[in-house]
């Protein structure tokens, strides 16, 4: 008698996720507070 070994099905752990995305949203989130820093330094 033979057994057949089936692969596993690994998880999705978001690590093929692509980088230019958050670092383009972090960008945005200092670009929003360099903006908020000087509108309110000008005031």
């Amino acid at each position: 008698m033979m057994l057949k070994i089936l692969p596993k099905k690994v998880p999705k752990t978001g690590d093929s996720g692509s980088p230019a995305l958050w670092i383009g949203l972090i960008l945005l989130g200092l670009a929003g507070i360099g903006i908020l820093a000087v509108s309110r330094k000008r005031k």
